[in-house]
């Protein structure tokens, strides 16, 4: 799990690729965060809060494993390499990709 702000979020590693013995390796995670609860204030009698999942860079384990050139990438691994070189750059990397959003 990962802290951030003093909240404890699951993270679940996407696990390494091999095809035709080669290992890919870009370590990435699937990361669940949640928002603060709502107050409840008004006319609102219920709280609410959102769940977004994020893709980001698995910083705990050994480095990346990408054996040969990215041109020589295999189509079914194109995908990871790039996010996996878009997640380290400056914009995202401190809170991933967001992938998804979802309101209790």
């Amino acid at each position: 799990m990962l802290m951030l702000a003093s909240h404890y979020y699951p993270r679940s590693r996407i696990e390494k690729t091999v095809i035709d013995d080669t290992i890919y390796d870009f370590r990435l995670a699937i990361e669940l965060r949640w928002d603060e609860w709502s107050s409840c204030t008004g006319n609102v009698p219920t709280q609410r809060r959102e769940a977004h999942c994020y893709i980001v860079e698995d910083s705990f384990g050994p480095p990346a494993e990408a054996p040969i050139e990215e041109h020589l990438w295999l189509d079914e691994v194109k995908w990871m390499g790039k996010i996996g070189k878009l997640v380290r750059t400056d914009a995202f990397r401190k809170r991933g990709i967001r992938l998804h959003r979802h309101v209790s």
